[in-house]
């Protein structure tokens, strides 16, 4: 029995990390198309905005739009400079970066409340059945 519980966990787990995954995914599209033209300055000043949120030096994997910026200015290093911002540390695993991190908390307040709204549709019709059980033969 626990065996079962723990495998149901771990596929929840899963499921919640593709999730995850897809909307940030999403949020780094939605980035690009909306701020293709923006300044370059525009674009430091949003990095700058993120290092000081993160408290730390980012690497490109760890900000939305992290990759459009890489690719605009060419290498992440020309990014720092231009920010004056110091080289960034090891890239950490994307489980661990804070961006994920709100994005999962996010995919899982919405898991629940489209898992309330199942069980209120479910709880619904089973009162309609009850209240029209010759509707149902």
């Amino acid at each position: 029995m626990e065996r079962e519980k723990q495998g149901r966990g771990a596929a929840f787990e899963n499921i919640l990390h593709r999730r995850t995954e897809q909307a940030l995914a999403q949020k780094q599209a939605e980035f690009a198309e909306d701020h293709s033209l923006d300044s370059d300055e525009a674009l430091i000043s949003y990095v700058r905005s993120c290092a000081d949120k993160l408290g730390h030096t980012p690497n490109a994997g760890e900000i939305i739009g992290g990759d459009m910026i890489l690719r605009r200015f060419g290498s992440w290093e020309a990014v720092m400079c231009r920010c004056a911002l110091g080289k960034p540390g090891p890239m950490p695993e994307l489980r661990r970066c804070r961006i994920y991190r709100e994005e999962k908390k996010r995919q899982l307040e919405l898991w629940q409340a489209e898992k309330r709204q199942k069980e209120a549709r479910k709880h619904r019709r089973e009162k309609k059945a009850e209240e029209n059980p010759e509707k149902n033969r």
